[in-house]
């Protein structure tokens, strides 16, 4: 069968029309599973055809031209047309969608992003179009609840990727206001601003371009395939659970950090601690010497002269170069003082003792003297 290229004007149903190059409008059956956006090239079979009485309307130069601003420009426009898709919103549950919306917000295209979106795309009427963008929503959260998406995910995610900067603020005040009406039925919704390439970016990857948004922002607890498949609440409570999880993490850390900072400033604080009463002590033994020891001469040469004043009994052991220690050497030398004066009390009452005694035998031997002395002038 003989194909020819066209570009897709619209989209009705499951059919789209096409604007062939030959200047003719025809209607294309979209096959189960084929999705195509308006703007988009495909091929039409040349044994059918729709509205062929625009080819005798239209002359070739000005199809050609059609054709020709068509292709140039990357989404097609027509001058005051409720074709031209002015926006794309991205509507996440789980299932995701893409609704393409003209400048009043009236639905163009349907575009599902998932399986789960080809699920609710497959019961959506097909009278959706020209359907305002609220509405359409409202529909299409009620199928999802039907459906059983909306037992555990109440989180729905908005993202608005504008093709027509002109229209920019108004689209995105109409789509907040849908946003406080879908929240006043118990929905949490969050809304984005996307751009063109970042939607292009994700359709790459399979997602949508909200879900793409969030991946890119949280790539450390995230990822790629998890962002495909979980819903958005799922996605949020991965997100926070990872968070949390790091930041235990994190507390342990500086917990264990704080605690071996601790452990080596008690370390630091003992070891000071320790050079200061050795210090102290060290400190309080001089100024014991210096007071035992007048003239600050060292407690050896005291002793030794000590020693000499003694009956010349210096102690030969101890030598005079000895320096002054520690505590035990003050009280040895104490000791050595204390030992050598009784000492010396003894000797000098053993002297005595001895003084007396040669002096009262010296008196008897005198007395014996003298009465031997006496007698014998008796005898004569």
């Amino acid at each position: 069968m003989l194909m020819k290229q066209g570009i897709v004007m619209e989209i009705k149903s499951k059919k789209a029309i096409v604007f062939t190059k030959e200047g003719a409008f025809e209607t294309v059956s979209l096959k189960k599973g084929q999705h195509v956006e308006i703007g988009s090239e495909i091929e039409v079979p040349v044994s059918k055809s729709y509205y062929t009485s625009y080819k005798k309307r239209i002359s070739t130069i000005v199809a050609a031209a059609a054709v020709l601003v068509l292709f140039f420009t990357q989404y097609p426009f027509l001058q005051n047309s409720n074709v031209a898709v002015a926006a794309y919103v991205g509507l996440d549950i789980n299932p995701s969608i893409e609704v393409g919306v003209n400048e009043k917000l009236k639905v163009v295209e349907v575009i599902p992003i998932n399986d789960d979106g080809k699920i609710i795309v497959e019961q959506i009427d097909d009278d959706y179009r020209n359907k305002p963008l609220s509405e359409f929503i409202d529909d299409t959260i009620e199928l999802a609840k039907s459906d059983g998406y909306l037992t555990e995910n109440k989180d729905v995610l908005l993202t608005i990727t504008t093709i027509d900067k002109d229209a920019q603020a108004e689209i995105e005040e109409k789509v907040n206001a849908i946003k406080e009406e879908t929240e006043k039925k118990g929905m949490a919704v969050t809304t984005l601003e996307g751009d063109e390439n970042t939607r292009k970016e994700a359709k790459d990857l399979g997602v949508s371009t909200g879900k793409y948004m969030i991946y890119k922002e949280s790539k450390e607890e995230l990822t790629i395939e998890e962002t495909k498949e979980l819903s958005v609440t799922q996605i949020y409570e991965k997100i926070d659970k990872s968070k949390k999880q790091k930041e235990e993490k994190d507390s342990k850390i500086e917990k264990n950090n704080n605690q071996k900072m601790d452990l080596e400033n008690k370390k630091e604080q003992k070891a000071e601690m320790k050079q200061q009463k050795f210090e102290d002590k060290k400190k309080e033994n001089l100024n014991k010497n210096k007071e035992g020891h007048p003239g600050n001469e060292p407690p050896g040469k005291n002793k030794v002269k000590e020693n000499n004043g003694n009956n010349g009994r210096a102690d030969k052991n101890k030598s005079d170069d000895n320096p002054p220690g520690d505590g035990n050497w003050n009280n040895k030398i104490k000791e050595s003082d204390d030992e050598m004066s009784s000492k010396n009390k003894k000797d000098d009452f053993e002297k005595h003792e001895d003084q007396q005694k040669s002096n009262k035998y010296k008196k008897d031997d005198k007395d014996k003297h003298q009465n031997e002395n006496n007698g014998n002038k008796k005898e004569n």
